[in-house]
């Protein structure tokens, strides 16, 4: 059996993980630099092998970052030094899938958790999602997105027997509140998908009323799909979760 080694602050590890990619033709990690740590368990943990670590934004050192990107970095004036590193380490990562012309990739932002049985219940998605492609215009497929293991979304519409998408309702929130609600840590996107997240995320740049903008990328996503009368889906229950006591947006 061969062995992959990964050198990190000239500690080897081994990325000993044997998966193909299965569905997508880019598997990408977000990182900073700073925090070598999380890449390390991140790496440990998954069962994939081939992914291109991105070196995300550091909001809370911008000043060391590439001048085009510290001036992207200045529209986000809401927003705290950690959601803005965020959003712009996504737009890296949505940009690179356009230039390469990918047609889906999966993202993983480096706190991502595994549920139990990770690898059967992705296969099955995957299984069930070469005839949904097909069939169902698909943006955006969230496999994880919650603080907790093995979340099942409800009052959804069944589209397989592990995937489900939102499901409108004539009052309220057309997503019904905190129950579709997703973070960025675990997300197949495609190519579709991410042209229209770039280009209505520039055209509210010129617009000074625009909100699009003002929030952090996981609700960004959300919103620009539901303005739209995008479908927006998951598996389910959700594969991947992450836990907020170590995060770099928020702390």
């Amino acid at each position: 059996m061969n062995f992959n080694f990964i050198k990190i602050n000239n500690t080897l590890i081994s990325n000993n993980n044997f998966t193909k990619l299965n569905g997508v033709d880019k598997i990408y990690v977000i990182n900073l630099k700073r925090r070598p740590d999380r890449l390390i368990k991140f790496l440990n943990k998954t069962p994939f092998k081939n992914i291109e670590i991105i070196y995300g934004f550091d909001g809370r050192n911008h000043q060391n970052e590439r001048t085009e990107l510290k001036d992207l970095y200045d529209k986000f004036w809401r927003l705290g030094p950690g959601e803005r590193g965020c959003f712009i380490s996504h737009i890296i990562i949505w940009k690179k899938m356009i230039s390469n012309n990918y047609k889906k990739v999966l993202i993983f932002e480096d706190d991502v958790l595994y549920s139990d049985n990770f690898l059967i219940k992705y296969k099955k998605i995957l299984d069930e999602m070469k005839y949904i492609w097909s069939k169902e215009d698909i943006k955006i497929l969230y496999i994880g997105g919650r603080f907790r293991k093995d979340h099942f979304t409800k009052n959804c519409i069944k589209i397989s027997d592990s995937v489900i998408k939102n499901k409108y309702i004539k009052f309220g929130n057309p997503y019904n509140g905190c129950n579709f609600d997703r973070t960025t840590h675990s997300y197949i996107l495609t190519k579709n998908g991410a042209d229209i997240l770039l280009k209505n995320f520039y055209l509210s740049l010129f617009k000074k009323d625009d909100y699009f903008n003002l929030d952090p990328v996981d609700i960004y996503i959300h919103h620009v799909f539901r303005q739209l009368k995008i479908d927006i889906y998951s598996s389910q229950p959700l594969i991947c979760y992450s836990n907020s006591k170590d995060s770099d947006i928020k702390h």
